[in-house]
């Protein structure tokens, strides 16, 4: 009953749908993760990172995967924390740069770590409250790459 509940739920979400075992509140978070973990093994999910499963399809090029500012922000929301892109991804962001980082970095006001991703790593490093005092997601994005620009300004670069 549980298990053709949340397979009905799944196969229903759209490509490109992050979930996560606390996704569905209803049932016991290590049921649903071993649930989602046989759906793994039936090809109908991927698995990202511990606790991080993902719906989507495979091309003849791959998978298709979401941007990683959407994974980022989806796993913020989960945690409840804050993000705030850094260096060359703010940049991107602000549409200043053409430059995409392989391994985009973001502050967090959560638990700092690292997620691996087909061999693109997330990095989420723990930031003072002061880094997201600033009001509005722009201003953030602002003050962010301005402290990239600093940095290439003061190497030469």
């Amino acid at each position: 009953m549980v298990v053709n509940a949340i397979r009905e739920r799944v196969s229903s979400a759209t490509n490109g749908t992050l979930l996560f075992n606390n996704s569905f509140p209803e049932y016991d978070d290590e049921y649903v993760g071993k649930i989602l973990s046989d759906l793994v093994k039936s090809g109908d999910l991927h698995h990202l990172s511990r606790g991080v499963y993902l719906k989507t399809e495979q091309t003849g090029f791959g998978l298709v995967y979401p941007p990683v500012s959407d994974i980022a922000s989806a796993i913020a929301e989960r945690d409840k924390a804050q993000i705030l892109p850094t260096g060359a991804t703010a940049l991107n962001l602000l549409g200043l740069s053409t430059q995409m980082p392989m391994n985009p970095v973001f502050l967090t006001s959560g638990s700092a770590r690292t997620i691996t991703i087909d061999g693109r790593t997330i990095t989420f490093k723990r930031a003072v409250p002061k880094n997201f005092a600033v009001k509005g997601k722009k201003r953030s994005l602002i003050g962010s790459g301005c402290r990239k620009g600093q940095k290439n300004l003061r190497s030469g670069s």
